[in-house]
Parts: structure tokens; C-alpha cells; sequence
């Protein structure tokens, strides 16, 4: 059945040899049954289309007509003239690829460029001693500083191959012309050696404190442990520096240890800064996951020595990345996974720091902690506990903690932890979708009943595995016009 302009047009299939009724229009039948081929029934039924498509124009408006016919010559002539652009832009780029590819190049000179461009991506693979240095100046993240560092060794190893091969035999290489490669290795020498000053003499070392010292202790023994695996045996470092360093949430340090091992004098591993101050720390605290090279050294270390803690002389450098504004944010939705917990707890203080000296937005804080077992949280229990009884002003509150533990020992379905009435652990997994709907809604937040409050915006804010993160992305999408944000931290725990 076709329907067009209120006009029912109908076909009734052929039968006995009777004729076949079109919207009134009367047609015999061509062919009988026996006798019609696969091709006449084709022509057949285009011929029927075709009639209903001229019985269609004929009932249709004029004005309808003309608007077709005005709108398809308008779409003919922008068609034409996009071609013709086309074809003018076609023969410059063809002029352009032989006048500067096709005929004045040779093997030599391709060679030549191809070595050239090797040295410009060679710049960012050697233009300063650390890559956290590189990724301050450019303000990327470390994670991506380094996808684009090795991108660009992966590039400069192509280019040079190449260059070795189209020179090798054809262009003299005087070994004697040395001038100008000088040039370059002296002013290579002199960058290194003031970057290298600069880098001693932040750490006190011309000074009679000394270098730094890192105090490494284990947090939790191996028979108090509920899993025989390395990687959930949390190790705090403390770094005594030889000079007051100011540290923002979220930012990290380069801990270089020399005496570690015989190789970690080559070695520098970027740690998370998981204290906090408003003023410049005089010692940093650093919470570790043992996985390997020198975190796994500095384990084997501490467990030889019975869980006393040990004492190294360290390096540092930084800080390092980037922080996050969260002030403005009247709900903050902190989510983490395991050693996730790092980067979070700084901005949980200072989210604290900020309600009670009346400095932010933020009036609810709530932490999603999801853990495998129980010996992670128990670690970490005296930074919790700090940020509880700090977050009370005024019989009020703002920090809320939820632990969902997957594994372990837990009394019922919930139990409070560390003895606060705002912290609890929870048996299994966190369910984010309800728990994200409770705080975009602002109903666990008290506001006056005879003032019209506008709801303010909420930050979700995570540091956990990439699976929780890919759900959480998910739920955010659900509502982003309820001015939801979802902000990663530069440190994940994958």
C-alpha cells in the first residue's frame, strides 16, 4: 500500500485473468501465470511504480513542485561550484607534491631530511634529566608525557634507520670536521651541569643538614596479613627534606635511593605525596605498593629486618603534576580502589582544611573506598581517623567514609570503623549508581526550610582500577546535566 497527499493507492494481485485496479485506474493483465518470466515480471511491476509515481506528481501542489525543482537546481549549482573548487585545489596539490617531492629529491636528500628530523624528535627525548620536568612545562599528565615520549624514541629510531640507510656509501663522512658536533656536546655539558646543581642544591647537599633521609616501614606484617601477596603489603615512607617543600594535592615526587640495591642508583620512581599543609612540609609522607625493581627491594629490605624501620639517604625532586580546584564544588563524590587511596587523602584534607576555615563551597564530602581485604584500610586507619576529627565544626560535619570490602571478616553487613559514627565498612561491592543518585540528589545535605537554596554542582572524583573507572564514566553520563564532573587523578592504580 502507498500512501501520498490523503490518496490511497491500492494493488490487488491478479487472479483468474481478471484485470488489476491501480487507485481506480484500470490496467489487463499482461501476461497469464504459465507464461511470465522472472525479467517480464520485473518490467511488469517498474511499469506499476512508474505509474504511481506519475499519479503521485499529478496530485501534487505547484507549489510543491516549484520548491523541488528551485531546491534542486540551488543543491546542482553548490555541487558544481564544490567541484570545481575540488578540481583547482587538485592541481596545486599535485604542482606543490612535484615541485617539492617528486623532482628535486634523491636518496641523498631524503636521507638527509629523514636524519634532520631525527634530531628535532631527538630534542624531546633528551631536553631535560627527568620526564616529570618535561610534563610540568608542557602541563600534560606524567602518563601521557611518557605515551609521548615513546612515541617520539620509536620515531627517531625509524628516522634514523633510514638516514643510515639512504647515506650509508654515498655522501663522505670526514671524521677530522668535528667543529661543529663540539659546539653542540659543550653546550650539552654546561645544561647538564647547571640542571645538576640546581637539582643538589634543592636537596641540602652543599648544606650542613645533609641530604634527605627516607624512613621505610612496613605497615602491615606477614602473619597479621590475610593474603600471602607482596602487593597488598602497604609500605610507608617518610622523607625528611634538607628544605620546606610546599606540596599540592594530587602531586607527586622522584624518589631517587642509591644504597637500595646494586642497580638502584640508576633507578628514580615517582611517588604520590599523601600528606598535606597549607604551609610548606618539612616531611613528606609516601604510601607504596610493593610491585617491583625498588619498591619490591625496599619490601624485601623491611621484611629481613623483622618490620623495623629502616633508613636510607635518598634524592627528591619536585614536586611534580598537576592539582585539581575543588572549592567550588558544593558536593564532592571521592572514589577509590585499594592503593588509589594515595592521591585522595590529600585532597580530603584540604577539603576539610577549607570547611572549617570557611574558604570553599563544599558542604558534603562522601569517600567510596573499594578494597579486596580489610589490611589495606587498617594501614591507612590513622590518616582516616585524623581527617574524621578534624572535618567537626560546630556539631557539624562533612567528611562521610563507606570501605566495601570483597574479602575478609566483617560482622554483618556493616560495621563501624575506627570507633566514628561516619565511617563504615561494607561487605562486598560499592553501588555506585545509587550511591551517585543519593548525592547529585543534595538530600544528605541540611539546608534552611524558609530559604529557596539552589543546588550546587558535584565533583566526582576517582583514583581506582580501570574497570571502576569504565563504570563510573558510565553512570557520570547520566548526569551531566544535573552538573555532575568526573575528574581523574593522574595516579591510577592499574
Amino acid at each position: 500500500m502507498f500512501y501520498g497527499q490523503g490518496h490511497a493507492v491500492k494493488t490487488v494481485a491478479p487472479s483468474d485473468g481478471r484485470a488489476t485496479e491501480v487507485s481506480g485506474i484500470s490496467k489487463k493483465r499482461l501476461l497469464s501465470d504459465d507464461d511470465m518470466s522472472s525479467s517480464d515480471c520485473t518490467m511488469s511491476y517498474m511499469g506499476t511504480i512508474a505509474r504511481v509515481i506519475v499519479l503521485r506528481v499529478s496530485v501534487m501542489d505547484a507549489t510543491e513542485i516549484y520548491a523541488i525543482a528551485a531546491g534542486g537546481t540551488f543543491a546542482l549549482l553548490v555541487v558544481a561550484r564544490f567541484l570545481s573548487h575540488l578540481t583547482r585545489l587538485k592541481s596545486i596539490v599535485s604542482v606543490l607534491i612535484a615541485k617539492h617531492l617528486t623532482y628535486p629529491l634523491s636518496a641523498v636528500d631524503a636521507g638527509r631530511r629523514a636524519g634532520t628530523l631525527s634530531l628535532i624528535n631527538m630534542i624531546f627525548l633528551f631536553i631535560w634529566l627527568h620526564l616529570s620536568f618535561v610534563a610540568d612545562l608542557l602541563g600534560i599528565s606524567l602518563r601521557r608525557c611518557r605515551g609521548s615520549h615513546r612515541a617520539a624514541g620509536w620515531m627517531v629510531m625509524a628516522l634514523s634507520a633510514t638516514h643510515a640507510v639512504l647515506m650509508s656509501g654515498r655522501t663522505p663522512f670526514p671524521l677530522r670536521d668535528v667543529r661543529q658536533p663540539l659546539r653542540t656536546h659543550r653546550t650539552s655539558l654546561v645544561t647538564l651541569f647547571l640542571q645538576s646543581v640546581l637539582f643538589l642544591y634543592r636537596n641540602g647537599v652543599f648544606t650542613s643538614r645533609g641530604c634527605p633521609r627516607a624512613l621505610v616501614t612496613c605497615l602491615v606484617r606477614g602473619d597479621d596479613s590475610d593474603s600471602d601477596d607482596r602487593c597488598t603489603k602497604p609500605i610507608k615512607i617518610r622523607v625528611a627534606l634538607s628544605r620546606p617543600l610546599r606540596v599540592r594535592p594530587g602531586q607527586y615526587i622522584n624518589l631517587w635511593m642509591r644504597s637500595v640495591s646494586w642497580w638502584s642508583w640508576a633507578q628514580s620512581h615517582p611517588f604520590t605525596v599523601m600528606s598535606w599543609s597549607p604551609v610548606e612540609q618539612s616531611a613528606l609522607d609516601l604510601f607504596i605498593q610493593p610491585r617491583h625493581d625498588l619498591t619490591a627491594d625496599l619490601l624485601r629490605h623491611v621484611e629481613v629486618g623483622h618490620g623495623v624501620s629502616l633508613s636510607f639517604p635518598a634524592l627528591v625532586s619536585g614536586p611534580h603534576g598537576t592539582s585539581e580546584s575543588t572549592g567550588q564544588y558544593e558536593t564532592v563524590l571521592a572514589v577509590a580502589s585499594d592503593f588509589g587511596v594515595a592521591p585522595v587523602i590529600p585532597y580530603l584534607k584540604q577539603l576539610v582544611h577549607s570547611y572549617n576555615t570557611s574558604t570553599s563551597r563544599t558542604r558534603r564530602v562522601h569517600f567510596v573506598w573499594q578494597l579486596r581485604t580489610l589490611d589495606t584500610a587498617i594501614a591507612v586507619q590513622p590518616w582516616l581517623n585524623e581527617l574524621l576529627q578534624d572535618g567537626v565544626l560546630d556539631e557539624g560535619y562533612i567528611l562521610t567514609i563507606s570501605i566495601y570490602v570483597e574479602f575478609g571478616q566483617i560482622t554483618g553487613d556493616r560495621m563501624p570503623f575506627g570507633g566514628h559514627e561516619r565511617a563504615f565498612v561494607y561487605k562486598g561491592s560499592a553501588d555506585l549508581q545509587d550511591i551517585l543518585q543519593t548525592e547529585a540528589s543534595g538530600e544528605r545535605i541540611k539546608r534552611l526550610t524558609d530559604v529557596q537554596e539552589e543546588r550546587g554542582d558535584v565533583l566526582v572524583m576517582v583514583s581506582a582500577s580501570a574497570e571502576l573507572r569504565d563504570r563510573l564514566r558510565d553512570i557520570v553520563r547520566g548526569y551531566l546535566y544535573d552538573n555532575v564532573r568526573m575528574l581523574e587523578l593522574e595516579f591510577q592504580p592499574d
